[in-house]
């Protein structure tokens, strides 16, 4: 029978976070001291928006909805209601309070920095730029969700091309917000790293006050199981 994925030891989860945090300090640096930052994020910008076919920026608008509030917030309702209704209470409350504290924290960067966003005038966004809210909301909701359905799935092949499926919708969401002309790369970039460093915050709280046995801890392995191996 094949074994669940082990849980990352307190220090690994501790290194990726602060290493995620080194990376998006790095970047608000960059953009806001050196103005040559801010051409080369303004050009690469447009070579993206060049370089991508017609036929894929025609999906931009509906795979961005991804990320947006509309559908982040019900999604991760529906996995606090799944982690309670499998009585996996602690996970349900830390995984909704960090949820939420990860928007409130994300407003108030947006509002600390201030960045105007790049010209968007078919879409009504009137929020400031850095980070993206689509690219830290994708990482730390789809990665969270990747992560509870890893757990439910044995064989190791099955949880990679999870893994991989949720990677390249996260990856999508954040090229979409570059092909509508709402974000530089640097933006999205931040985000990214910032939901790896919630992501990662996330399972350091639940290994701190989570259940022993709740969905984000390996299940012990009892004796009659390893009899049948």
């Amino acid at each position: 029978m094949p074994r669940p994925p082990s849980d990352p030891p307190l220090a690994h989860a501790t290194t990726v976070a602060l290493t995620g945090l080194t990376g998006f300090a790095t970047l608000a640096g960059l953009w806001m001291h050196l103005p040559a930052w801010r051409r080369a994020d303004a050009a690469w910008l447009g070579r993206i928006q060049t370089w991508t076919p017609d036929m894929l920026a025609a999906w931009a608008e509906p795979i961005t909805l991804l990320g947006g509030l509309p559908v982040t917030i019900p999604l991760a309702l529906a996995l606090a209601a799944y982690l309670w209704q499998r009585n996996h209470k602690p996970e349900a409350i830390i995984w909704s309070a960090l949820f939420v504290g990860g928007q409130a924290i994300l407003f108030g960067l947006k509002l600390a920095f201030s960045r105007t966003r790049p010209s968007a005038p078919d879409l009504l966004v009137r929020d400031f730029s850095f980070p993206s809210g689509h690219a830290f909301t994708a990482v730390v909701l789809y990665g969270a969700m990747a992560y509870v359905g890893g757990r439910r799935l044995g064989a190791r092949w099955a949880r990679t091309v999870l893994a991989l499926a949720v990677g390249t919708l996260i990856l999508a969401i954040g090229w979409s917000r570059l092909l509508l002309h709402v974000h530089y790369p640097t933006d999205v970039l931040g985000g990214y790293l910032l939901g790896i460093a919630w992501l990662a915050l996330l399972g350091m709280a639940q290994r701190q006050w989570g259940s022993r046995s709740g969905t984000f801890r390996s299940q012990p392995v009892s004796s009659s199981t390893r009899s049948r191996r």
